[in-house]
């Protein structure tokens, strides 16, 4: 992201467009692999009741 923030602060035209979709693809594939993984870990290993008050 760093790299993405850098590519568009110097550069201009085609750079730019290139740091801006840098940007959205990391973006895209952090909130997926963290949502994607999460889903996965919850459908094998079974939801977290822990936060559940029993009495």
């Amino acid at each position: 992201m760093i790299v993405a923030i850098a590519l568009y602060a110097i550069g201009n035209g085609p750079i730019q467009g290139f740091a801006i979709t840098l940007g959205l693809g990391l973006l895209t594939s952090l909130f997926t692999g963290v949502f994607a993984s999460r889903i996965i870990i919850n459908y094998l290993w079974g939801r977290d009741t822990s936060h559940e008050v029993k009495l």
